[in-house]
Protein backbone atom coordinates (compact mmCIF):
# COMPACT_ATOMS: atom_id res chain seq x y z
CA UNK A 1 0.00 0.00 0.00
CA UNK A 2 2.94 2.61 0.68
CA UNK A 3 4.39 1.59 -2.58
CA UNK A 4 1.22 2.43 -4.15
CA UNK A 5 0.96 5.54 -2.46
CA UNK A 6 4.23 6.56 -3.60
CA UNK A 7 3.47 6.21 -7.32
CA UNK A 8 0.12 8.30 -7.08
CA UNK A 9 2.03 11.22 -5.36
CA UNK A 10 4.23 10.70 -8.21
CA UNK A 11 1.92 10.86 -10.91
CA UNK A 12 0.32 13.68 -9.11
CA UNK A 13 3.00 15.90 -9.29
CA UNK A 14 4.36 15.33 -12.81
CA UNK A 15 3.82 18.38 -15.16
CA UNK A 16 1.52 17.99 -18.12
CA UNK A 17 3.17 18.34 -21.34
CA UNK A 18 3.07 21.52 -22.88
CA UNK A 19 0.86 22.49 -25.57
CA UNK A 20 3.06 22.96 -28.64
CA UNK A 21 1.02 25.54 -30.18
CA UNK A 22 1.38 27.91 -26.67
CA UNK A 23 4.88 26.45 -26.86
CA UNK A 24 5.21 28.12 -30.47
CA UNK A 25 4.06 31.29 -29.87
CA UNK A 26 6.20 31.28 -26.37
CA UNK A 27 9.04 30.61 -28.34
CA UNK A 28 8.55 33.34 -30.80
CA UNK A 29 7.39 35.94 -28.14
CA UNK A 30 10.89 35.21 -26.76
CA UNK A 31 12.53 35.85 -30.30
CA UNK A 32 10.45 38.99 -30.49
CA UNK A 33 12.03 40.59 -27.37
CA UNK A 34 15.28 39.65 -28.85
CA UNK A 35 14.67 41.82 -31.64
CA UNK A 36 14.64 38.79 -33.77
CA UNK A 37 11.55 39.33 -35.88
CA UNK A 38 12.26 37.23 -38.75
CA UNK A 39 13.07 33.64 -36.43
CA UNK A 40 9.72 34.77 -34.58
CA UNK A 41 7.41 34.73 -37.79
CA UNK A 42 8.87 31.60 -38.65
CA UNK A 43 7.32 30.15 -34.95
CA UNK A 44 4.59 31.88 -35.25
CA UNK A 45 3.62 30.38 -38.38
CA UNK A 46 4.38 27.02 -37.18
CA UNK A 47 1.91 28.41 -34.41
CA UNK A 48 -0.52 28.44 -36.96
CA UNK A 49 -0.33 25.74 -38.86
CA UNK A 50 -1.02 23.89 -35.61
CA UNK A 51 -4.07 25.94 -34.87
CA UNK A 52 -4.79 28.50 -37.23
CA UNK A 53 -6.25 31.57 -34.88
CA UNK A 54 -6.51 35.61 -34.74
CA UNK A 55 -4.03 35.62 -32.23
CA UNK A 56 -1.59 33.74 -34.34
CA UNK A 57 -2.37 36.35 -37.25
CA UNK A 58 -1.72 39.26 -35.26
CA UNK A 59 1.59 37.93 -34.00
CA UNK A 60 2.72 37.62 -37.64
CA UNK A 61 1.25 40.72 -38.43
CA UNK A 62 3.04 42.97 -35.51
CA UNK A 63 6.61 41.06 -36.09
CA UNK A 64 6.61 42.11 -39.60
CA UNK A 65 5.05 45.66 -38.86
CA UNK A 66 8.48 45.64 -37.05
CA UNK A 67 10.51 44.24 -39.84
CA UNK A 68 9.35 47.23 -41.63
CA UNK A 69 7.33 45.08 -44.07
CA UNK A 70 4.16 46.86 -44.02
CA UNK A 71 2.16 45.21 -47.11
CA UNK A 72 2.77 41.86 -44.92
CA UNK A 73 1.59 43.33 -41.55
CA UNK A 74 -1.53 44.68 -43.39
CA UNK A 75 -2.31 41.46 -44.53
CA UNK A 76 -2.44 39.56 -41.40
CA UNK A 77 -3.81 42.28 -39.87
CA UNK A 78 -6.84 42.07 -41.85
CA UNK A 79 -6.69 38.07 -41.76
CA UNK A 80 -6.81 38.41 -37.87
CA UNK A 81 -10.03 40.79 -38.10
CA UNK A 82 -11.25 37.93 -39.87
CA UNK A 83 -11.08 35.09 -37.83
CA UNK A 84 -11.81 36.84 -34.31
CA UNK A 85 -14.79 35.35 -32.56
CA UNK A 86 -15.81 35.46 -29.25
CA UNK A 87 -13.84 32.64 -27.98
CA UNK A 88 -10.76 34.22 -29.86
CA UNK A 89 -10.93 37.75 -29.40
CA UNK A 90 -8.55 40.16 -31.01
CA UNK A 91 -5.88 40.73 -28.94
CA UNK A 92 -5.88 44.41 -26.79
CA UNK A 93 -2.96 45.94 -28.70
CA UNK A 94 -4.46 45.50 -31.85
CA UNK A 95 -6.03 48.90 -32.41
CA UNK A 96 -2.44 50.46 -31.56
CA UNK A 97 -0.11 48.50 -33.50
CA UNK A 98 -2.53 49.05 -36.74
CA UNK A 99 -2.85 53.23 -36.03
CA UNK A 100 1.21 53.36 -36.47
CA UNK A 101 0.93 50.67 -39.82
CA UNK A 102 -1.44 53.15 -40.57
CA UNK A 103 0.59 56.51 -40.37
CA UNK A 104 3.98 54.38 -41.92
CA UNK A 105 2.37 53.59 -45.08
CA UNK A 106 0.63 57.18 -45.06
CA UNK A 107 4.49 58.40 -45.44
CA UNK A 108 5.61 55.34 -47.78
CA UNK A 109 5.60 55.26 -51.59
CA UNK A 110 3.38 51.87 -51.45
CA UNK A 111 0.34 51.85 -53.36
CA UNK A 112 -3.03 50.85 -52.43
CA UNK A 113 -3.97 48.01 -54.73
CA UNK A 114 -7.30 46.59 -54.90
CA UNK A 115 -7.60 43.18 -56.08
CA UNK A 116 -11.13 42.11 -57.35
CA UNK A 117 -11.69 38.08 -58.73
CA UNK A 118 -14.47 37.22 -60.47
CA UNK A 119 -16.64 34.93 -60.05
CA UNK A 120 -16.50 36.48 -56.23
CA UNK A 121 -17.74 33.06 -55.28
CA UNK A 122 -15.07 31.23 -56.50
CA UNK A 123 -13.10 31.38 -52.90
CA UNK A 124 -9.59 32.56 -54.37
CA UNK A 125 -6.41 31.98 -53.12
CA UNK A 126 -3.89 35.03 -53.81
CA UNK A 127 -0.03 34.66 -53.50
CA UNK A 128 1.99 37.45 -54.49
CA UNK A 129 5.71 37.32 -55.64
CA UNK A 130 6.80 39.62 -53.21
CA UNK A 131 5.50 37.68 -50.41
CA UNK A 132 6.66 34.43 -48.67
CA UNK A 133 5.26 31.60 -51.31
CA UNK A 134 3.40 30.37 -47.80
CA UNK A 135 1.03 33.45 -47.56
CA UNK A 136 -2.06 33.94 -49.15
CA UNK A 137 -5.00 36.36 -49.09
CA UNK A 138 -8.44 36.93 -50.25
CA UNK A 139 -9.05 39.32 -52.72
CA UNK A 140 -9.06 42.71 -51.23
CA UNK A 141 -6.96 46.16 -51.06
CA UNK A 142 -2.87 46.06 -50.26
CA UNK A 143 -0.59 48.69 -50.42
CA UNK A 144 2.21 47.53 -52.00
CA UNK A 145 5.72 48.62 -52.58
CA UNK A 146 7.11 50.30 -55.96
CA UNK A 147 8.06 47.46 -58.23
CA UNK A 148 6.70 44.87 -60.38
CA UNK A 149 4.62 42.18 -58.93
CA UNK A 150 3.38 38.89 -60.06
CA UNK A 151 -0.46 38.08 -58.77
CA UNK A 152 -1.40 34.11 -58.84
CA UNK A 153 -4.71 33.01 -57.85
CA UNK A 154 -6.15 29.78 -57.39
CA UNK A 155 -9.70 28.53 -56.89
CA UNK A 156 -11.33 25.26 -56.84
CA UNK A 157 -12.68 24.34 -60.46
CA UNK A 158 -10.86 27.10 -61.89
CA UNK A 159 -7.79 27.36 -64.13
CA UNK A 160 -5.07 29.24 -62.09
CA UNK A 161 -4.43 32.82 -63.57
CA UNK A 162 -1.70 35.04 -63.14
CA UNK A 163 -1.41 38.64 -63.41
CA UNK A 164 1.77 41.32 -63.31
CA UNK A 165 1.31 44.78 -62.20
CA UNK A 166 4.07 47.52 -62.02
CA UNK A 167 3.27 50.18 -59.71
CA UNK A 168 5.30 52.88 -60.00
CA UNK A 169 3.82 55.64 -57.00
CA UNK A 170 1.24 55.64 -54.90
CA UNK A 171 -1.23 55.83 -57.22
CA UNK A 172 -4.36 53.61 -56.52
CA UNK A 173 -4.48 51.26 -58.70
CA UNK A 174 -7.74 48.40 -59.49
CA UNK A 175 -6.50 45.34 -60.84
CA UNK A 176 -9.67 42.83 -62.14
CA UNK A 177 -9.26 38.93 -62.61
CA UNK A 178 -11.22 36.60 -64.20
CA UNK A 179 -10.70 32.91 -63.47
CA UNK A 180 -11.83 30.37 -66.28
CA UNK A 181 -13.44 26.75 -65.90
CA UNK A 182 -11.07 24.08 -66.79
CA UNK A 183 -11.40 23.37 -70.65
CA UNK A 184 -11.32 19.69 -71.80
CA UNK A 185 -8.61 19.53 -73.66
CA UNK A 186 -8.79 18.86 -77.89
CA UNK A 187 -8.27 15.17 -78.34
CA UNK A 188 -6.87 15.61 -82.05
CA UNK A 189 -3.03 14.71 -80.70
CA UNK A 190 -4.19 12.08 -79.26
CA UNK A 191 -6.01 10.65 -82.37
CA UNK A 192 -3.10 11.46 -84.54
CA UNK A 193 -0.56 9.99 -82.40
CA UNK A 194 -2.95 6.56 -81.56
CA UNK A 195 -3.25 6.18 -85.72
CA UNK A 196 0.46 6.77 -85.73
CA UNK A 197 0.80 3.83 -82.76
CA UNK A 198 -1.68 1.58 -85.04
CA UNK A 199 0.24 1.72 -87.95
CA UNK A 200 3.38 0.82 -85.75
CA UNK A 201 1.21 -2.46 -84.78
CA UNK A 202 0.35 -3.27 -88.44
CA UNK A 203 3.59 -2.21 -89.00
CA UNK A 204 4.72 -5.34 -86.88
CA UNK A 205 2.21 -7.82 -87.68
CA UNK A 206 3.02 -7.22 -91.40
CA UNK A 207 6.63 -7.98 -90.58
CA UNK A 208 6.26 -11.16 -88.42
CA UNK A 209 3.43 -12.42 -90.72
CA UNK A 210 4.39 -11.29 -94.30
CA UNK A 211 8.29 -10.20 -94.47
CA UNK A 212 9.50 -12.72 -91.98
CA UNK A 213 8.64 -15.88 -94.22
CA UNK A 214 9.86 -14.25 -97.17
CA UNK A 215 12.59 -13.83 -95.37
CA UNK A 216 13.24 -17.41 -94.20
CA UNK A 217 12.37 -18.85 -97.38
CA UNK A 218 14.93 -16.47 -98.63
CA UNK A 219 17.45 -17.77 -96.63
CA UNK A 220 16.85 -21.05 -96.40
CA UNK A 221 15.40 -22.01 -100.19
CA UNK A 222 16.85 -25.94 -101.37
CA UNK A 223 15.78 -25.23 -105.37
CA UNK A 224 16.86 -22.32 -106.97
CA UNK A 225 13.28 -21.25 -108.33
CA UNK A 226 12.36 -21.01 -104.42
CA UNK A 227 15.15 -18.72 -103.93
CA UNK A 228 14.07 -17.13 -107.15
CA UNK A 229 10.69 -16.26 -105.74
CA UNK A 230 11.65 -15.12 -102.47
CA UNK A 231 14.16 -12.87 -104.46
CA UNK A 232 11.68 -11.42 -106.17
CA UNK A 233 9.33 -10.97 -103.50
CA UNK A 234 11.19 -9.89 -100.49
CA UNK A 235 12.59 -6.33 -101.73
CA UNK A 236 9.32 -5.49 -102.38
CA UNK A 237 7.51 -6.49 -99.26
CA UNK A 238 10.32 -5.10 -97.11
CA UNK A 239 9.97 -1.54 -98.36
CA UNK A 240 6.26 -2.00 -97.29
CA UNK A 241 7.39 -2.56 -94.04
CA UNK A 242 10.03 0.05 -93.91
CA UNK A 243 7.56 2.35 -95.13
CA UNK A 244 4.81 1.43 -92.59
CA UNK A 245 7.16 1.89 -90.00
CA UNK A 246 8.49 5.36 -90.78
CA UNK A 247 4.85 6.31 -91.13
CA UNK A 248 4.14 5.37 -88.01
CA UNK A 249 6.97 7.46 -86.18
CA UNK A 250 6.07 10.17 -88.98
CA UNK A 251 2.64 10.32 -87.44
CA UNK A 252 3.07 9.51 -83.94
CA UNK A 253 5.70 12.36 -83.88
CA UNK A 254 3.03 15.11 -85.59
CA UNK A 255 0.77 14.13 -82.80
CA UNK A 256 3.44 14.80 -80.31
CA UNK A 257 4.11 18.13 -81.85
CA UNK A 258 0.16 19.17 -82.35
CA UNK A 259 -0.30 18.41 -78.66
CA UNK A 260 2.65 20.95 -77.19
CA UNK A 261 1.98 23.73 -79.80
CA UNK A 262 -0.89 24.05 -81.82
CA UNK A 263 -3.42 22.54 -79.59
CA UNK A 264 -1.55 23.25 -75.94
CA UNK A 265 -4.69 25.23 -75.31
CA UNK A 266 -7.00 24.94 -77.54
CA UNK A 267 -10.55 23.51 -76.79
CA UNK A 268 -12.07 20.36 -78.32
CA UNK A 269 -12.85 20.21 -81.77
CA UNK A 270 -14.53 17.65 -84.14
CA UNK A 271 -12.47 15.03 -85.40
CA UNK A 272 -12.89 12.70 -88.44
CA UNK A 273 -11.13 9.76 -89.13
CA UNK A 274 -11.15 7.32 -92.09
CA UNK A 275 -9.56 5.12 -94.44
CA UNK A 276 -7.84 6.82 -96.72
CA UNK A 277 -8.34 4.52 -100.43
CA UNK A 278 -6.73 5.16 -103.59
CA UNK A 279 -5.23 3.98 -106.44
CA UNK A 280 -2.05 2.29 -105.75
CA UNK A 281 -2.34 4.24 -102.54
CA UNK A 282 -3.89 2.98 -98.36
CA UNK A 283 -3.67 5.10 -95.58
CA UNK A 284 -5.80 6.84 -92.98
CA UNK A 285 -6.93 10.11 -93.00
CA UNK A 286 -7.21 12.47 -89.85
CA UNK A 287 -10.00 15.79 -90.72
CA UNK A 288 -10.45 18.53 -88.45
CA UNK A 289 -11.36 22.32 -88.42
CA UNK A 290 -8.01 24.64 -88.15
Amino acid sequence: MRRLLVIVAMVAVTPAHADPVDDQVARGEELGRQGAWTQAIDHFKAADRLAPRAKHACLIGLAYARRELWAEAELFFQQCHRRSTPGDPLPEWLPEAETQLAQKLALSSAAPITIVVDPPASVPKITLSSFAPDETFVPGTFHLAPGSHVIDVQAPGYDPAQRTIFVADATPQLIRIALHEPRERSRVPWLVMGTGVAIGLGALAYDHYVLQPTRDRYTSATYQWQYDQAKADFPGEQRIALGLFATAAVVASIGVVLRYTVYRHRDVEPVHVGPLVGRGTTGVAIEWAP
